[in-house]
């Protein structure tokens, strides 16, 4: 046995003997996958609870390359709705063009009699309204839901008690009732009593206070031109294209 040159030499090479004891000894340890080397630098996750052997089982200790955790599937409420993809089947809505039911002019003239004679107003205004509004369709429905002939909302048809409003005799003389109201509104002033049956009080009632015409004259002017020309031709005063 030969002694080291330098005596400081010898001490360090005797205090890493130590050291590489011990690591030695953890390198054994691991690849024996003891218990300290287990518990002190596993790399892999632990596995799952419900594959977990009791500690005093030969498995619970062996060597796991890599543990793969099953995925639970997410509920599908708590998906994200972008991940959401539901098949639904839509039935195509379907649309039907709209079909006039017309009333023949000799139709609409004599209803229109007998509605103003029970109401009170004049025959042929109240055919100017009906040929203005509807165009003499008994079906026709505006975008504020007014009905028929004379084109009546139904709240008013209902509160009146009309009856059926696609019926042309009782949308006539439901008509020629709500006409007889404007008219005692504003003492028989036609401009006036015509606006207000088109658009309400308010429009009348501002211009008769501002001494102007309604903002909505254009259509008493079709009104009292229509009543014109069946009070001088009748029937014939419109072609049996549109009149039939």
């Amino acid at each position: 046995m030969t002694e080291p040159r330098d005596p400081g030499e010898g001490r360090a090479m005797a205090g890493r003997v130590p050291v590489r004891a011990a690591l030695l000894s953890l390198l054994l340890g691991v690849l024996a996958c003891g218990p300290v080397a287990t518990t002190s630098i596993r790399a892999t996750p632990p596995l799952p609870l419900e594959d977990a052997a009791p500690p005093d089982s030969p498995r619970a200790y062996q060597p796991v390359a890599a543990v793969v955790v099953p995925q639970r599937p997410i509920p599908r409420d708590q998906r994200r709705s972008e991940e959401i993809s539901i098949p639904t089947e839509r039935r195509a809505l379907a649309t039907f063009p709209y079909v006039p039911r017309r009333v023949s002019c000799q139709d609409v003239a004599s209803i229109a009699r007998d509605a103003a004679e029970a109401a009170g107003v004049e025959a042929g205004l109240l055919i100017g309204v009906m040929r203005v509004e509807s165009a003499f369709a008994a079906n026709a429905i505006s975008g504020a839901t007014a009905v028929g002939l004379t084109q009546v909302l139904p709240w008013i048809g209902e509160k009146l008690e009309c009856g059926d409003l696609f019926d042309p005799r009782s949308n006539a003389l439901c008509g020629a009732k709500v006409l007889a109201r404007w008219l005692d509104r504003f003492d028989g002033n036609l401009v006036s009593a015509l606006s207000g049956y088109n658009a309400g009080h308010g429009m009348p009632t501002r211009a008769r206070q501002e001494h102007r015409v309604p903002k909505n004259f254009q259509y008493v002017e079709d009104v009292l031109r229509n009543r014109a020309r069946f009070l001088r031709r009748g029937c014939v005063a419109w072609d049996a294209r549109t009149a039939r």
